[in-house]
């Protein structure tokens, strides 16, 4: 039996490795985020067995930085969506090709040419709404769906979160309504 103390200095308290514990797991509420886009990777069949010769995968790494309410509860988790950029289905090319596209408007503005799958991290946030589904396995998955920017949401809100202020947005000390949070 190995001494922990030669590892760990004074052995290991868990009362304190309870206290550091990250925060969160599980599923975010449905609704809608302030998101930014916090990492990037663009993957061919040398990078992942799963991308099959001939195509090209972006991967792209979501952060939310509160919900349309400005309540922070979930600032920081992230959401994870792939887009094919070449793929041999051309429904599922298509697909992805129109869900980037939006991302891209909702990001840049129509009329935006991406050259540089970089130049999407850190940019201003936009607004995504996470729905949960089943998956065939059973397990929920949480999708973005309708994407849109900033100014168009603070425009045209959606009627449901326009209704329904959270816990953080009633309280007095809550940033004003619809401002938009800094990343």
């Amino acid at each position: 039996m190995a001494d922990i103390n030669q590892y760990i200095a004074g052995g290991f308290n868990a009362d304190e490795a309870e206290a550091e514990a990250p925060k969160g797991g599980g599923n975010v509420p449905d609704g809608e985020y302030y998101f930014i886009v916090s990492d990037e990777k663009v993957e061919t069949s040398k990078d992942n067995e799963y991308v099959k010769n001939g195509q090209i995968r972006l991967c792209l790494t979501f952060e939310i930085k509160a919900d349309t309410q400005n309540d922070t509860s979930y600032s920081g988790r992230k959401a994870f969506n792939d887009f094919w950029i070449l793929h041999e289905d051309p429904k599922t090319l298509g697909r992805s090709k129109g869900y980037l596209g939006q991302l891209i408007i909702a990001i840049f503005g129509k009329g935006y040419l991406l050259q540089d799958s970089k130049d999407l991290l850190k940019k201003d946030p936009f607004i995504a709404q996470l729905k949960t589904k089943k998956g065939k396995n059973g397990k929920d998955y949480q999708n973005m769906v309708k994407v849109r920017s900033v100014a168009d949401w603070q425009a045209n809100p959606t009627p449901a979160a326009a209704a329904a202020p959270t816990q953080a947005a009633a309280a007095p000390a809550a940033p004003a309504q619809n401002a938009t949070p800094r990343a």
